[in-house]
């Protein structure tokens, strides 16, 4: 892609990020109606992981060296 895009001129360039910045696709309307159940079972992920399954919590992510073994996979 940088080959390409390494060639064309600078007016150019800008006239497609024009373009691209100006689209305004339709997104799908958000899923609403999960059920208690579902959004605790979401909660619990994010704040605690799931042991059993051996996932980490996903606020821990950021901040240990758990991003990186996922990485390798």
């Amino acid at each position: 892609m940088n080959y390409l895009l390494g060639y064309l001129p600078d007016d150019y360039l800008r006239e497609i990020a024009r373009y691209y910045s100006q689209l305004q696709p339709p997104y799908p309307a958000p899923v609403t109606g999960a059920s208690g159940a579902v959004l605790a079972r979401g909660e619990a992920l994010v704040m605690k992981g799931d042991a059993s399954r051996n996932l980490p919590a996903c606020r821990l992510l950021p901040r240990t060296s758990t991003t990186r073994k996922l990485r390798q996979w």
